[in-house]
C-alpha cells in the first residue's frame, strides 16, 4: 500500500512540475522545420503589413518547399521526425533566379505565443530592422548558402 501511494505521488508530482506549455517548442530562426518528408531550418520571422497586417510569416528557402498551400512542422531536428504543425506556405519566389530563393510560411493564429524572433542559441541576434542597403555597408550572414551566392 506504501508503494503504491508512493508511486501516485510521483506521478502526480511529475503532472503538476511539466506545465503542457512548456513542452511547446519555439517558432524561431534556426528551427528544423519539414515539409512532406523535405527538411530545412526558419531563417527570420516577418510580421505581415497593410492588408497583410496581423499575420506573422516565418522564412525559409525556395527550394525546400513545393508550392503555395503546403502544410510546414516544426522537426526534431535535420532530418528529424515532424513535431507539430505551425502554418502553410503562403509564398514561393523562383529559386533558379539570384535572389529569390526564398518562401515564405503564414503561422497559425494559435502557434504565434510560440514565435521568438531571436535566432537560437544567439538571442542577441537580430540587433534591428534595416529598411534598406548601401554598397558597402557591414552585413553579417549565416547559413548555408552564403559560400554558393557570392556577389
Amino acid at each position: 500500500m506504501i508503494k503504491r501511494a508512493l508511486a501516485i505521488g510521483a506521478i502526480a508530482a511529475a503532472t503538476i512540475a511539466m506545465p503542457a506549455a512548456a513542452s511547446a517548442q519555439q517558432i524561431q530562426p534556426g528551427e528544423s522545420i519539414t515539409m512532406d518528408g523535405s527538411f530545412c531550418t526558419l531563417n527570420w520571422i516577418y510580421d505581415g503589413a497593410g492588408p497583410l497586417a496581423g499575420n506573422v510569416y516565418a522564412g525559409t528557402a525556395a527550394h525546400c518547399v513545393s508550392g503555395v498551400g503546403q502544410e510546414v512542422s516544426l522537426a526534431t531536428g535535420s532530418l528529424g521526425e515532424p513535431i507539430e504543425r505551425i502554418g502553410e506556405v503562403a509564398f514561393v519566389g523562383d529559386a533558379d533566379e539570384p535572389g529569390r530563393d526564398y518562401a515564405f510560411i503564414r503561422v497559425d493564429a494559435e502557434d504565434l505565443s510560440q514565435v521568438n524572433p531571436a535566432l537560437k542559441g544567439h538571442p542577441n541576434i537580430p540587433t534591428g530592422v534595416s529598411t534598406g542597403y548601401a554598397r558597402g555597408d557591414v552585413m553579417q550572414f549565416s547559413g548555408y548558402g552564403i559560400v554558393f551566392h557570392l556577389a
